[in-house]
């Protein structure tokens, strides 16, 4: 592959999962880079049960230090999969970046529920993307390159098919 595929990924889709079988893919978490942790247990806390938890702040150098380290990763990795944050979409476009977007269709909320409920994620970033996904799902239709994910599949399913890995 001559250039790297980035990938804006919607929670649930598989993007650790598929980083974790194929060494030229990376997950690049997001939440390493938007958030400062006070508390080292919480810091040392599994990704997954960490979301959602509001005992930290902000990284003032969020967005551009997560966009300059995908910059960096595209270098490297022939696919990049990036948090769906919708800023970090935005300086992407500001600087000329291609990605894909990957989500759901709105039939697989109850699905997804059950997969963040499944990986441990806490009652509020549940909450969060329930009370959410519809609008969040509209918004991603508006994008111009787009990988939709049916019932039962994941990311790599999809990938598979089109003969993108």
């Amino acid at each position: 592959m001559t250039k790297s595929l980035i990938i804006s990924g919607f929670a649930g889709v598989g993007k650790s999962a598929l980083a974790q079988k194929y060494p030229n893919i990376i997950d690049l978490e997001s939440s390493d880079f938007k958030w400062i942790y006070k508390n080292n247990i919480i810091k040392e806390m599994n990704k997954e049960k960490r979301k959602g938890i509001t005992e930290r702040t902000q990284n003032p150098l969020w967005p551009l230090n997560y966009i300059k380290e995908i910059m960096t990763k595209a270098t490297k990795y022939d696919i990049v999969l990036i948090s769906q944050s919708e800023n970090v979409r935005d300086c992407l476009k500001e600087n000329g970046c291609e990605y894909f977007v990957c989500f759901p269709t709105k039939q697989c909320k109850r699905e997804f529920i059950d997969r963040y409920i499944a990986r441990g994620n806490n009652e509020a970033f549940i909450s969060k993307i329930s009370t959410n996904f519809d609008n969040w799902i509209d918004d991603l239709e508006a994008e111009e390159r787009k990988i939709k994910i049916q019932s039962g599949e994941y990311l790599e399913d999809v990938l598979i098919r089109y003969g993108m890995i």
